[in-house]
């Protein structure tokens, strides 16, 4: 066989084969489309097309199509063109798609979409769609994005230089990052949930919509005068721009009382802590928070960041505030002490042979200091009566600022009872005896006794047996 005979025979073997390709379709819509448009197979309902039919389309339009599922895509090669709106799509793969450049996916189901295969994609239409997640890092072309009425929070188009127009409004978007955006002119923002929003870094800004966000400042100095909307931000109190007579006269500033155009910081992050008792508090609020031992080395406390730290021991205590708003400012409070250890009052008073601790607000258990301190089984409140002459004292133990327990015990007092003698009555009639629990009595000897008198008077009585 001579080599032209076996060339043809190669060629038309490969022919064949590419001829005989077929790509998987599974939706009945999607093939349908591809059939009626001469990019099937000729054979209705069977799942494929010919991959020689479609591989060197460059651009297709399908909306409309009720097309849930768009499997088969990939095969698409040379596509530089795709609109599929107005379909029930839930998910859309194009990372096979390399030289796309155009896409209209408005009005589906989708809840993600990732460029990160599509350097050459310029133009992306994907509104109206729940999407959540949206990946733009590798289309370094990208020019136009239209991400409105979607579900996203954050929004990274800092690797997104060809940028200029970008229009995100009506997403529930808290961060938008457009460092690296260098390119973008026209932003559109209105509706989101911004707090703040930095375009600083962005010189060739010149339009800009934030109207109806929930934004406190906005840093807008950008070297050049943007056409700014900021209406209905009632709680924006800063922007600092270039010309703050400029864009007094021409921002758009309409139910945002508070506002204040300015060329500087509108405010500096207080860095200040309030101490009461064991608790410390930063001043700054909205912020983020992280309490340092300043005893150890400005270690960080992990798990303390709160506005608020309690502290559960003694030392030096402060926090790094990060204000996190458009100047991203950070600071460090100076140290602040906590004393723990609260002082144990453990004075005595001694009313005959009554003694009462002096500290409030503890727990109590006197002690017999003739018996090698032992314990006075159920004496327990802060008054305690002897019963017979002996040193008595008490511990006491409270709860410190921080929780802790501190215990002390008080000096040893003496009740005396060998000097008290029973007074003679005269005129004056006794009413009634007592023991010290109150219990009328007879006369005994050797028992502490309380005499109660017609005169008012009343007399404790130790009465020896001789």
């Amino acid at each position: 066989m001579n080599m032209k005979a076996l060339l043809l025979i190669i060629t038309l073997t490969t022919f064949s084969f590419l001829q005989a390709q077929q790509t998987y379709v599974p939706d009945d819509n999607f093939e349908a489309y591809l059939e009626s448009n001469g990019m099937g197979n000729g054979i209705p309902n069977d799942d494929s097309v010919l991959t020689a039919n479609i591989s060197g389309v460059t651009s297709l339009g399908v909306s409309l199509q009720g097309i849930s599922d768009l499997t088969g895509i990939e095969d698409f090669s040379a596509l530089t063109y795709l609109n599929c709106n107005s379909n029930s799509l839930l998910t859309l793969n194009l990372s096979q798609n390399f030289l796309l450049q155009q896409l209209f996916c408005a009005g589906n189901n989708l809840t993600s979409l990732d460029f990160n295969s599509n350097p050459q994609l310029s133009n992306v239409v994907c509104q109206s769609n729940p999407i959540t997640s949206l990946n733009l890092n590798g289309a370094s072309s990208l020019s136009n994005l239209n991400c409105a009425l979607c579900q996203l929070t954050f929004l990274d188009v800092s690797n997104n230089p060809a940028l200029t127009d970008l229009n995100c409004q009506q997403n529930p978007i808290t961060s938008l990052n457009l460092n690296g955006a260098s390119s973008l002119s026209n932003l559109n923002c209105a509706l989101c949930q911004l707090t703040f929003l930095d375009v600083s870094n962005n010189p060739a800004l010149t339009d800009l919509n934030l109207q109806q966000n929930s934004l406190n400042c906005i840093s807008a100095n950008n070297g050049t005068n943007i056409n700014l909307n900021c209406s209905f931000n009632p709680g924006l109190n800063c922007v600092v721009v270039n010309s703050p007579t400029w864009s007094y006269n021409n921002a758009a500033f309409f139910n945002s009382p508070n506002i204040e155009f300015n060329n500087v910081f509108c405010s500096i992050l207080n860095n200040d802590i309030l101490s009461i008792n064991n608790t410390l508090t930063a001043v700054e609020n909205n912020a983020t928070y992280q309490w340092l031992d300043c005893t150890d080395n400005y270690a960080i406390i992990p798990g303390e960041n709160n506005q608020s730290y309690i502290a559960n021991s003694s030392g030096y205590y402060a926090v790094i505030v990060s204000l996190n708003d458009c100047f991203n400012q950070i600071d460090t409070s100076s140290c602040a002490y906590i004393d723990c250890q609260s002082e144990i009052n453990n004075d005595l008073i001694q009313n005959g042979t009554l003694l009462t601790a002096d500290q409030n607000s503890a727990t109590y258990q006197w002690l017999d200091c003739a018996n090698n301190y032992a314990v006075i089984n159920g004496e327990t409140n802060q008054s305690f009566t002897a019963t017979i002459t002996g040193y008595y004292a008490v511990e006491i133990t409270i709860t410190d600022a921080c929780g802790g327990v501190q215990v002390d015990t008080s000096s040893c007092h003496l009740v005396d009872y060998s000097g008290i003698e029973e007074l003679t009555q005269g005129t004056v009639e006794l009413l009634k005896i007592t023991d010290l629990m109150g219990r009328e009595t007879k006369p005994v000897f050797n028992t502490p006794l309380i005499y109660y008198y017609s005169d008012g008077t009343i007399e404790r009585v130790f009465k020896l047996e001789e």
